[in-house]
């Protein structure tokens, strides 16, 4: 925690800068992980499947029919659409609560 105050700060306040030092931690948590996971859900690469999909149009081999269909690639790509709709959210209620403070600051 950063509070650093000599008189005692009420719990109230010490649970909000303990949430606002959380959100910071989150944020390069945030910046370290989700271009990693954005890239990860773009991959059309070689990763093995427990099985091959079968492709019934042909006899022939269609790795991007397959990369597209693994669920797990569809998986990722949820979970990065909810981190980005969430981040957002999160950035306006931010955005929203410093507007608050500066307006309780000029009294």
């Amino acid at each position: 925690m950063t509070v650093t105050h000599s008189r005692r700060v009420p719990r109230h306040q010490r649970r909000i800068m303990e949430d606002l030092d959380l959100l910071a931690d989150l944020a390069e948590v945030l910046r370290r992980t989700y271009p990693l996971a954005v890239e990860a859900s773009e991959d059309l690469g070689g990763g093995a499947t427990a099985e091959p999909l079968p492709v019934r149009t042909s006899g022939i081999s269609d790795p991007t029919a397959r990369a597209a269909l693994d669920g797990r690639r569809q998986r990722r790509i949820e979970h990065v659409k909810k981190a980005r709709k969430e981040i957002g959210h999160a950035a306006r209620s931010l955005r929203r609560a410093a507007v608050h403070a500066g307006l309780a600051g000029e009294g």
